[in-house]
């Protein structure tokens, strides 16, 4: 379960506060130092209308956000709000400033203007700073930044500090009285416009060095749109009147702009039905195994459904339930011990059967797999097992057992049933998975489908990217989807139609793609084929081990060679696939053949792969009773080869 982090709950509380007593001291005061006037002495300005549509802008977009919050999930939200907050409260006054019939009408609601700028920054520069480091507690950053702008505000009001609010320095535009429009570029520049060029170096600074595509493309959009104040506020607010140049009120046209996008950028990414988060949380939530997420404190992030029904909903508001106090403290000793041997023994290890209720005597088993990331345990994902009905057999077996042989009997018959139910429920779920990616099969043609026509059609610069990307990711998910269909069939026992088959027959349509291969990849490849036998073999399943140990050899080599060599000895084919790429670790080659396994050297690199190819390449070649080796040394190569029975 996502829980708000109440520190930070804290700090929202707080800067509401202050803000609010900002406001009204600044009003007060406002208030207070005014002259005999009558300040509601309007009269009609078009210009007026572009701070009341602005207005009516920003608060639809307020109003949407704060009723679609929850779908956000984002804490950055908070301060998307606060900059919005500001720019209406902007956008307010400045219209009745235009409207202002006198000059001291037009000073006096320009003054309560003052609360945009002092606010507009530091909500755009908290946005990038929560953004990019959703972790970190701005505890000091948040109170200086709202007294810093709570002062600003002050000095706005107080006439003739920052700004010379005085009927001699007001003049008539078109557009309504305004002044000081020479103060006005230090007051953009050093808090405005540094704030937001602050947030957007932070934002581009974040944009350069994630590896997830959306999020660089949903940074590239809050790049842009924060860069819109920046912009308009040198060019505009500070530049233009220097020189002379006066223009109608265009900040509220710039808040707008920057709103939208930024608004955009949070909702906008559906462009799909089918996510991989969706995905899983799908999965997770047709699984039968009780399944929880907690970070390293092991305080409880997500439970999916069976396991709030094993342990019972505890999403309560003000819960911070931690694991160990789901088992309760007798046995929290020995789970948090077995927990910390998961953190130094590998990523995935079953800790033990625990007593989860006494009374009920339900009993489980619990597996752990540590989640990293570069700074190191971020977390744990608990898989956690009902094993109630076999551990009451054993219990019930191990009380019986020298009364009553018959009971024995009937004891393990019942265990051969709990057995054949944990082997029927294994089935299921690969069936489930042969039928999931059976069901993507269909739409992801229609996808990729689409996608082949628009790339026919004439389109611009940017479009044209997208689809290529668009392209790109459908074959991808195409060819995940065709490798688990072929993994799940082999692991489930389904049983291929062998023939005899050339084996040279059988390479020389490889070698043509892998032709095209390395000139895509910058390599040079040659093949030499000294075998001319007959195999027994699945040629459909026998060229995807094949080409997938080439495109693994293409996919880690820059600017280096690839080989494919083919030869007989002994009444045995070896097909060897060398390469002069990066090279794995010899602590590492082991693992190169189990699923998801991606090399430490590997990792290095911006290399995409889910880590299934040298997988679903050996359950290929074992399938055919032949081996696969592997020989590799760091900053050599790698040599792979296939050894098969001649027919």
């Amino acid at each position: 379960m996502v829980k708000f982090d109440t520190l930070n709950v804290k700090w929202i509380q707080r800067i509401v506060i202050t803000w609010g007593l900002a406001m009204v001291g600044g009003l007060i005061y406002i208030h207070a130092s005014q002259l005999p006037y009558d300040i509601f002495d309007f009269r009609f300005n078009g210009y007026a209308l572009i701070s009341l549509i602005s207005v009516l802008v920003n608060i639809v977009f307020a109003s949407y956000v704060i009723i679609k919050r929850d779908d956000f999930k984002s804490s950055e939200i908070t301060w998307y709000l606060l900059f919005l907050y500001a720019i209406i409260l902007f956008g307010l006054f400045e219209m009745l400033q235009r409207l202002s019939a006198n000059p001291n009408g037009a000073i006096y609601w320009a003054a309560l203007s003052g609360i945009g700028p002092a606010f507009e920054g530091i909500g755009l520069l908290l946005f990038a700073l929560q953004y990019t480091r959703p972790n970190v507690k701005m505890n000091a950053t948040i109170p200086i930044l709202i007294i810093c702008s709570a002062i600003l505000y002050f000095y706005f009001g107080n006439g003739n500090t920052i700004f010379i609010n005085t009927i001699e320095a007001t003049k008539k535009f078109p557009w309504g009285y305004n002044n000081d429009f020479g103060n006005a570029i230090a007051l953009d520049i050093a808090w405005v416009i540094g704030l937001a060029a602050i947030a957007v170096g932070i934002m581009a600074r974040f944009r350069s060095m994630t590896q997830n595509i959306i999020l660089k493309k949903q940074a590239k959009i809050f790049v842009i749109a924060l860069s819109i104040p920046i912009l308009g506020g040198i060019l505009f607010d500070s530049l233009a009147p220097v020189i002379g140049l006066h223009a109608p009120p265009l900040a509220d046209f710039f808040s707008v702009a920057t709103a939208g996008l930024m608004l955009y950028g949070l909702s906008h990414y559906k462009f799909f039905k089918v996510t991989p988060a969706s995905m899983s949380l799908d999965i997770l939530s047709t699984m039968t195994e009780s399944v929880l997420v907690t970070d390293k404190e092991l305080r409880i992030q997500l439970m999916n459904k069976s396991a709030k029904k094993l342990f019972g909903d505890q999403e309560q508001e003000d819960a911070d339930v931690t694991l160990l106090e789901l088992f309760g403290p007798k046995q929290a000793p020995d789970i948090k011990e077995a927990i910390e041997k998961v953190m130094v023994m590998g990523d995935k290890h079953v800790i033990g059967n625990y007593i989860l209720s006494q009374e009920k005597k339900i009993y489980v088993r619990i597996t752990a797999a540590k989640i990293t990331e570069e700074q190191g345990v971020e977390g744990f994902v608990f898989a956690i097992t009902d094993v109630s009905e076999l551990q009451n057999s054993y219990d019930a077996l191990e009380n019986e057992k020298k009364s009553v042989d018959k009971k024995v009997a009937d004891r393990t018959k019942e265990l051969q049933e709990a057995q054949e139910k944990i082997a029927e429920t294994d089935k299921i779920k690969t069936e489930f998975v042969i039928l999931t990616s059976h069901n993507l099969r269909t739409p992801l043609t229609s996808i990729r489908g689409v996608a082949e026509e628009l790339g026919e059609v004439k389109l611009d610069k940017l479009q044209t990217g997208m689809v290529k990307i668009l392209q790109k990711s459908s074959k991808r998910l195409g060819d995940l989807v065709e490798e688990l269909l072929t993994i799940s069939k082999i692991e489930a026992g389904d049983n291929q139609k062998f023939e005899e088959i050339n084996i040279k027959q059988l390479i020389q349509p490889i070698i043509e793609e892998a032709n095209d291969l390395a000139k895509t990849t910058g390599n040079k490849f040659s093949a030499n084929i000294e075998s001319n036998v007959m195999i027994l073999a699945n040629p459909s399943k026998l060229k995807t081990a094949i080409h997938n140990l080439l495109d693994n050899a293409f996919k880690f080599t820059k600017n280096g060679e690839v080989t494919l060599n083919v030869k007989t000895e002994n009444k045995k084919v070896k097909i060897s696939i060398a390469d002069t790429g990066i090279g794995v670790k010899a602590q590492e080659v082991p693992m190169l053949f189990t699923k998801f396994h991606r090399g430490t050297s590997v990792m290095q690199y911006d290399y995409e792969g889910e880590g299934i190819g040298l997988y679903l390449a050996k359950l290929i070649v074992e399938e055919h009773k032949g081996q696969l080796k592997v020989e590799s040394e760091v900053g050599i190569g790698t040599t792979f080869t296939i050894i098969l029975d001649e027919a």
